[in-house]
């Protein structure tokens, strides 16, 4: 399928008009065309049929068209626009629109009246009777909660003016969630403000539903938001254009964001903070990370000294920071664990980290839930600040650091709990003693050949001590042999000495006797 996109129109016209002369676009083929910087589809057309004009709010659209890459494809399409502007703009109060006669008209912001939207007006009694809302300098002021003409909706829709130095922005006033197809804008212009702080107190919207906060008149994005979670506080410029468009899927429970002109706080909270809704008729500054103070000109203190497997269980108040420090100075782990829960239910807490300064908004973060866990990790070499900021409501929380083993390949090294890093076996190195040690490589064969040597060595001093015991237990045994016939040879050489003896006597006495007889 073939895709081109056209850009038509001018930045400088209120509305651009859009009118095919052609259609023929078959199969899966199509043209589509968005207006606006948030790409906001006005149609989709195929087939032969020539569509209806089409009228985009915003001088600039985008018509993409794409082509059926088989079957049946058409000879295309050729449209006309052509741009449209008001008399003076509308003074900035309404919105240009396209006649079927041919010209423009204006049709004004709610309590706006006249051809260029120049003039104010009360509708009704601006729902006074209702508690919704009041007329003021011919001009409704509705209650928070109440939108359109008298201050009859319960739900946005269309632009809305806020021009006090505070006030409070929602979606809806009445009922569960926001409506289906909503299409709301909030323009933001408190009197002689240099900036404003937005805070948001309630956020909750499907994914496909966002709000957008713009600096105006510049309609530069500062912030597109969707979800759960409690956004971080904006400041805007002099002015704010606020965006909320949802679809017709899933409706949450909405938003509900406070303003304050930032000139209300001491020094305009010295241009290192955030202005927050008065307590007790004070407005005060939320001063940003690494700052303290009523007007924040001070710099922040520790709360407390992180320290291996000794958690920090703490408390932190509404809108506030407390920060701990962690000396790394002296060595950097493989994998360095702090991990953060929230210990009660209620509030949100988010938690950010920042190297040899306190943190803020921008640094690293990370978000806390009930009883959830998350883990910042690899942190590098020096000391490290870790930042605690409640958003909305009191909460605590408990922190503890850990050395994580980096996974050691233990056939070459093993783990040091103590910093969390591979001890590497002779020859090994890398963070996971994955790779030969190049200086080792030299010395490796020499090393066998003595270790092989002092084997053979040791294997000889085991064998002659081995033949020296055995000797000795051998001689032992052949004398408990020998001995008993020594004894049986002695006995018979002292009885045949015995006989010979015995004979010689005989003989002597024959001898005697023979004598004897002679000499008769």
């Amino acid at each position: 399928m073939e895709y081109r996109p056209f850009t038509i129109g001018h930045d400088w016209l209120d509305l651009c008009r859009i009118a095919f002369t052609k259609m023929e676009v078959l199969g899966s083929g199509r043209v589509e065309i968005y207006g606006g910087p948030e790409a906001i589809l006005l149609g989709i057309f195929n087939g032969r049929s020539l569509p209806p004009t089409v009228i985009s709010r915003w001088p600039v659209v985008n018509v993409i068209f794409y082509s059926a890459s088989s079957g049946a494809i058409g000879s295309g399409f050729a449209l006309e626009y052509t741009g449209l502007k008001c008399v003076a703009d509308c003074s900035n109060r309404g919105l240009c629109q396209n006649l079927q006669t041919g010209g423009t008209t204006c049709v004004c912001d709610e309590g706006w009246a006249g051809v260029t939207c120049q003039a104010t007006e009360c509708v009704g009694d601006c729902g006074a009777s209702k508690n919704q809302g009041s007329c003021a300098s011919n001009a409704c002021v509705c209650n928070p909660g109440y939108y359109g003409l008298g201050c009859l909706g319960t739900h946005c829709s269309g632009l809305a003016r806020f021009t006090a130095n505070t006030g409070i922005i929602s979606d809806h006033g009445v009922g569960e969630a926001y409506h289906p197809r909503a299409n709301c804008s909030f323009l933001v212009q408190p009197t002689a403000a240099s900036s404003i702080t937005f805070l948001f107190t309630e956020f909750a919207t499907d994914t496909a539903d966002v709000v957008r906060v713009y600096d105006y008149p510049q309609n530069r994005l500062l912030r597109s938001m969707a979800g759960s979670f409690l956004p971080k506080p904006i400041v805007t410029g002099s002015s704010a254009l606020i965006t909320f468009i949802s679809d017709s899927s899933f409706e949450l429970t909405g938003f509900n964001v406070s303003y304050v002109n930032n000139a209300l706080c001491p020094q305009a909270c010295s241009n290192r903070g955030y202005c927050i809704p008065a307590v007790n008729g004070t407005h005060s500054c939320l001063c940003q990370g690494g700052f303290s103070g009523p007007n924040c000109g001070a710099v922040a203190t520790v709360n407390g000294v992180l320290l291996l497997n000794k958690p920090i269980v703490d408390t932190i108040q509404p809108f506030q920071w407390k920060f701990y420090s962690l000396d790394l100075t002296q060595f950097t782990p493989y994998l360095l664990a702090i991990y953060v829960s929230q210990v009660s239910n209620e509030g949100q807490l988010e938690f950010y980290a920042a190297k040899d300064t306190f943190p803020n908004f921008d640094s690293y973060s990370m978000k806390a839930e009930y009883f959830q866990e998350l883990m910042l990790a690899k942190l590098v070499n020096g000391t490290w600040y870790i930042g605690v900021w409640s958003n909305g409501q009191q909460a605590s929380y408990r922190i503890n650091v850990n050395f994580t083993c980096a996974p050691c390949d233990l056939d070459n090294g093993e783990c040091d709990p103590t910093t969390g890093t591979c001890a590497c076996d002779l020859c090994w190195t890398g963070v996971t003693c994955e790779s030969v040690d190049g200086s080792c490589r030299n010395d490796t064969a020499l090393k066998v050949v003595i270790g092989l040597l002092v084997t053979i060595v040791l294997l000889c001093c085991i064998l002659i001590i081995v033949y020296v015991v055995w000797r000795r237990k051998y001689k032992r045994q052949m004398e408990s042999i020998a001995l008993p016939r020594d004894r049986a040879e002695s006995n018979a050489a002292k009885r045949q000495s015995n006989r010979i003896i015995g004979l010689d006597e005989k003989d002597d006495d024959e001898k005697a006797t023979e004598l004897d007889d002679n000499e008769r």
